[in-house]
């Protein structure tokens, strides 16, 4: 979800407690926030949050972007970030930590949608949101991925955070 999405969220009610969340959502918060949204959280501490179990979009106020391909995703990403993107491309990379490489060139953050992850040389479409890559949330949980080399030429680069993937046939 971006900002200025309507989004209906079901949970507990509780003071904010930076680690308390970060050890309920097994992630780093504050990298994830502060380093992307710019948001520093710290200066949130005690202010009434959820934590929520499940979260709903209300509306679908977040802007559409045409974007066909992953080229052009890589080479206008001020038109794309923030927005809805549609994209198609040939997985030519599945890395060890669940993100795919489109194209040799755009990153797609996945998630579990409940189906089998592509497959490198697979055509597919991804739809989400375009953000640009921070490689160090794709090394969470203090994994040493060996996905260094391929992240570091990514680094900077947009990347689209998988709300859908189809596998065309």
């Amino acid at each position: 979800m971006l900002e200025g999405d309507a989004v209906t969220a079901a949970g507990d009610v509780r003071r904010f407690d930076i680690s308390a969340f970060e050890v309920a959502a097994g992630a780093d918060l504050r990298r994830e926030f502060d380093s992307f949204i710019g948001d520093d959280l710290a200066a949130r501490e005690g202010d009434p949050a959820v934590l929520a179990d499940s979260v709903a979009f209300a509306s679908s106020t977040t802007p559409i972007a045409e974007a066909r391909t992953s080229e052009e995703v890589v080479e206008r990403p001020k038109d794309f970030y923030g927005k809805i993107v549609s994209v198609d491309g040939e997985v030519t990379d599945v890395l060890r930590s669940g993100a795919l490489i489109l194209d040799g060139r755009l990153v797609a953050l996945t998630g579990d949608f409940g189906q089998r992850r592509p497959r490198e040389g697979e055509q597919v479409r991804v739809l989400g949101p375009v953000r640009p890559l921070d490689p160090d949330q794709l090394r969470g949980g203090g994994q040493d991925l060996p996905d260094d080399d391929i992240l570091g030429d990514l680094a900077k680069r947009p990347a689209v955070v998988a709300q859908s993937i189809e596998i065309e046939k």
